[in-house]
């Protein structure tokens, strides 16, 4: 039995397929998402009753703790040039992951592969429209430069927001959506997904309190490196909070989102 995304798998659901098989394959990643309960209870049963340590979460996490043999698969498959994993790289993988430039689009070959642009938008009941309206206008410059864009919203609410300014103004890009030139995902959800062009809005501001977001609970740090390490050629990243701004990194996952 194979299991893919098995860091995705809670053990208790994965227990009893895995019962069933003779030889079993976990691929995963535990330095990615992990499964989510950020929405809802999860009932763990009595620790009694079971060998799971209380900390392990999911399926994979249960067989590092059973000391399975492990493989580590050190090649970056998916970005063509090095700066787009170094982060991960020495943040999540301690440099054991293979980041080097291959062959690049011709149209970004002398370009930076990793843009900032500073809006200074407001974060206003979830959303910010400032980031919006500069992911739109960075849409509309490049959707003929690649072939697959991903937009990065870091909370529901703003993937919402853009996907109805599309739907109710923007029939060119809508056309492009709808063709899955142009994906559109919240943080939570975009493990899996990957595009040569990716374009992300951060929401927070400076007056955020980062510790209620997504990305400063445990495992948020996950979410951040799949969000980070989705993009084949560029990648360019629209905020409105500055790091220094960011005065209390409570745990590790605020200090990776500082960083």
């Amino acid at each position: 039995m194979i299991l893919d995304e098995s860091s995705q798998i809670f053990a208790e659901t994965g227990l009893p397929l895995l019962y069933l098989a003779k030889t079993k394959i976990l691929a995963g990643d535990t330095q990615q998402m992990q499964p989510s309960n950020w929405f809802a209870t999860r009932d763990q049963g009595d620790a009694n009753e079971t060998d799971i340590p209380e900390n392990t979460v999911s399926i994979l996490n249960y067989a590092f703790d059973k000391g399975v043999y492990q493989v580590m698969l050190d090649q970056n498959f998916r970005s063509s040039a090095a700066a787009l994993m170094s982060f991960s790289a020495r943040h999540f993988y301690n440099s054991n992951l293979e980041t080097i430039d291959k062959n690049v689009m011709k149209e970004v070959k002398n370009q930076k592969r990793i843009l900032v642009k500073n809006v200074n938008g407001k974060w206003e009941n979830g959303i910010n429209q400032k980031e919006v309206n500069e992911v739109l206008k960075i849409l509309k410059q490049e959707k003929k430069k690649y072939a697959t864009i991903l937009v990065l919203a870091f909370n529901v609410l703003q993937k919402q927001l853009l996907e109805k300014t599309i739907y109710e103004n923007y029939p060119d890009l809508l056309d492009l959506v709808e063709n899955e030139k142009i994906i559109i995902r919240n943080i939570e959800n975009v493990q899996g997904d990957e595009a040569d062009l990716v374009i992300m809005s951060v929401v927070y501001d400076d007056k955020t309190n980062i510790s209620s977001t997504y990305v400063a609970r445990p495992g948020g740090k996950n979410a951040l490196n799949v969000a980070i390490s989705r993009a084949r050629e560029q990648m360019i990243v629209v905020k409105s909070i500055a790091a220094n701004k960011i005065k209390f990194a409570t745990n590790q996952d605020t200090t990776i989102f500082k960083k």
